[in-house]
């Protein structure tokens, strides 16, 4: 998600972007590159809700403290 799709422009009739958002620090070229790609028409659906494993979780086991900021980035981010 950091880097340009490698697909030529208008190519795909649907883009499925699920549960990522909170993994880049600026989402706003995945959404840029996901419109790049689509066909005049086509669809993009976007799976904002995350799955129940604990990278998803923002907060420490007692909800009292934030460990996982968002946007998360695994590269800098220390949390949990």
């Amino acid at each position: 998600m950091t880097k340009i799709l490698p697909f030529e422009n208008e190519t795909f009739d649907i883009v499925f972007h699920s549960v990522s958002n909170c993994y880049v620090e600026d989402v706003q070229h995945v959404f840029n590159g996901a419109y790049r790609v689509l066909k005049k028409g086509g669809i993009f659906l976007a799976r904002l809700a995350g799955l129940n494993n604990k990278m998803n979780y923002i907060v420490d086991d007692e909800e009292k403290e934030i460990i996982w900021k968002i946007p998360f980035n695994p590269l800098k981010d220390k949390g949990g």
